[in-house]
């Protein structure tokens, strides 16, 4: 609706555009997130009265054909059992959906069923649950997990029937837009007071002066091995703040305290690209560090990570080699198993992750060597955990 204003057009959140209609609908409303759009059609009361009476099914389409046979096995949620089944589709089958599938010669189709059905307002956590069930079957047999762009942009559509049969048109309808969150902040203009800008430079200068006790009197690679465990342990002190920033904005935070301890650039040119940084020993301009920042997203950006630090950003002639990996994910144990996992399997890791332990600190921090151009580098694979501790 719009804001009775002449002329005026209306707000949202989000824009989905179904590709088999055309019809393009707005969803949420500004000034918040939005987890899922949903619109319900149909007697909604009838249902959540009586749920055992009705049965309910769930498909969409992933944009990806899965190496899956079509074998049905069952996800608990709730009160229910959903019976899942992935089947084979070609082009020119697919269903009402905004995932574009029409450019692949073959897709896979998700098919859910429940009874007693879940309330429609749980369409999305239904297909969160079996898409999560699905990466555990990709992941016990050795296949790559779902990637982002196979998750994101999903239209969901539930229909609730009325047992024992499928009638012409269901009871209800549940159709759920948006898979994923979008932010659609529209805050108030904050003046940037004297206040604020001394509350700013405090936090750079406090996080500056942590790293910089840490590395005095210390050769330059245990310096550096320091100042990446404190910037891991200050990281851990801010959750709530640092996990919302992009990788772009905790290399910067990281470079400003570096900086004061090294001669430290950010971006900098090294063999096939930029590296997130560049630390030189400011004793001996021939003794460098470069550190590559990743925030986890599953096992694609660890994929890159390594390409990155052993191979396109390295020389050979490192004094050291980090990789510092965040996560806001809420297992950050499972995470960060996974990541040493697929860290020691790569064939250029040439000795065993062993955790370098600082007294008294939990800090993730574990060395080994890698095989760059015939030689063996030191590397420091820092794990950090950013995930928010609210309860």
């Amino acid at each position: 609706m719009n804001d009775g204003v002449p002329g005026s057009e209306p707000v949202f959140s989000a824009e989905v555009r179904s590709n088999a209609t055309g019809e393009t609908y707005g969803v949420g409303v500004p000034g918040g997130i939005t987890y899922a759009g949903i619109s319900i059609e149909g007697d909604q009361e009838a249902v959540l009265a009586n749920p055992a009476k009705y049965w309910c099914e769930l498909v969409f389409d992933l944009p990806v054909l899965l190496g899956l046979g079509d074998e049905a096995w069952e996800v608990p949620f709730g009160d229910t059992q959903l019976r899942v089944r992935i089947r084979r589709a070609r082009r020119g089958q697919e269903i009402w959906s905004s995932t574009n599938t029409t450019t692949l010669p073959f897709f896979s189709r998700v098919t859910i069923r429940a009874s007693p059905v879940f309330e429609p307002d749980r369409t999305q956590s239904v297909a969160e649950a079996v898409l999560e069930s699905i990466d555990y079957f990709l992941d016990v047999t050795g296949q790559p997990l779902l990637k982002r762009q196979h998750r994101e942009g999903l239209t969901l559509r539930a229909a609730y029937y009325l047992k024992p049969y499928r009638q012409s048109r269901p009871t209800v309808t549940a159709t759920v837009p948006i898979l994923g969150v979008i932010e659609s902040l529209l805050p108030d203009p904050a003046p940037l007071t004297p206040a604020i800008v001394a509350r700013v430079q405090q936090a750079k200068r406090d996080l500056t002066e942590l790293i910089a006790r840490g590395v005095q009197g210390k050769s330059f690679t245990a310096k550096v091995i320091k100042s990446v465990h404190d910037f891991s342990f200050y990281c851990r002190q801010h959750p709530a703040t640092l996990g919302l920033l992009h990788e772009e904005q905790l290399r910067d935070l990281l470079l400003i305290a570096q900086q004061h301890a090294f001669h430290a650039e950010g971006e900098a040119m090294q063999r096939f690209g930029k590296t997130d940084i560049k630390i030189v020993n400011p004793d001996n301009r021939y003794e460098i560090a470069v550190v590559e920042l990743k925030i986890w997203k599953r096992e694609a950006s660890i994929e890159e990570l390594l390409q990155q630090s052993l191979s396109d950003h390295v020389t050979g002639q490192e004094a050291l080699i980090v990789m510092q990996v965040f996560s806001s994910n809420s297992d950050f144990q499972r995470v960060a198993e996974k990541i040493c996992g697929i860290v020691s399997a790569h064939p250029d890791i040439t000795a065993p992750l062993t955790r370098a332990i600082f007294e008294g600190s939990p800090e993730l921090l574990f060395q080994s060597t890698a095989r760059v151009r015939d030689v063996d580098v030191p590397l420091l694979l820092s794990l950090v955990d950013i995930r928010s501790r609210r309860v």
